[in-house]
């Protein structure tokens, strides 16, 4: 009994959230971005968020699972929450479709 307890605490969990697209009313620059925000669940270790290498978008607080999606570019974002126990990982990814103003 306390061996299957042990192995249920040390389950991973990262659930990035659901996928969503946006359509900001406004053009999107350096100067004028979106704010997308991401929600997410962590279980078994610590966690943070990361985006690809290039990427045109920033996560406001990479630590925290409610944080935003900070978007200066219209098109295909990916966010990712990587939850680690210090022996193994697990990721998850949540799509961000991000549309110009009509």
């Amino acid at each position: 009994m306390i061996f299957l307890m042990a192995l249920l605490l040390q389950v991973l969990v990262a659930n990035a959230g659901t996928d969503v697209s946006v359509r900001f009313g406004h053009r999107l620059s350096v100067d004028a971005p979106g704010y997308v925000p991401i929600q997410g669940t962590a279980k078994g270790g610590s966690f943070i968020w990361a985006i690809p290498a290039r990427s045109p978008g920033i996560v406001a607080d990479p630590k925290r699972l409610r944080t935003h999606l900070i978007v200066t570019e219209t098109g295909l974002h990916r966010v990712w929450l990587i939850v680690s126990n210090g022996r193994d990982i697990k990721t998850d990814e949540v799509l961000i479709i991000v549309e110009g103003a009509p």
